[in-house]
């Protein structure tokens, strides 16, 4: 894509980023014309994105329109982009999200346990109360 002199990479990355499939871009700026590069998931997605910013006028000032090709070869990014943050913090909400689990399901059984003992403790008084000569040891036993 060939831009204004005077583009910045984070200009690009707001231009494209709410395309569907996009995943990264990138600037370069060697010669005198800066050209940006764009990642998208899919073919089908790069090829819809082409054209929709084919001759759109990118700088009101320059009237400069957007030239939009398709790169000779797929551009390679390091994942230490936005995609893998976000990765990783689904990573950490999903193990948060397990632990919270985990420790509600051990309250709850906790819960289950005090209830049944709370319960038994009832039957065992109520039986000592109401049988003459028991007591609360001899109805455990």
């Amino acid at each position: 894509m060939d831009l204004p002199a005077d583009v910045k990479e984070r200009e690009l990355h707001n231009l494209l980023c709410w395309l569907l499939g996009f995943e990264t871009s990138e600037m370069n700026f060697k010669g005198n014309q800066p050209m940006g590069f764009a990642l998208f998931s899919t073919v089908h997605q790069a090829i819809t994105a082409k054209a929709m910013f084919q001759d759109t006028v990118f700088d009101a000032e320059t009237k400069v329109a957007l030239q939009t090709d398709m790169a000779k070869k797929n551009l390679f990014v390091k994942r230490s982009s936005e995609k893998t943050k976000a990765e990783k913090i689904h990573q950490i909400k999903r193990a948060e999200g397990e632990e919270e689990s985990k420790y509600l399901t051990g309250v709850g059984i906790a819960r289950q346990c005090q209830a049944i003992v709370d319960g038994l403790r009832d039957i065992v008084l109520a039986l000592s109360e109401n049988v003459p000569g028991t007591t609360p040891r001899a109805s455990w036993t």
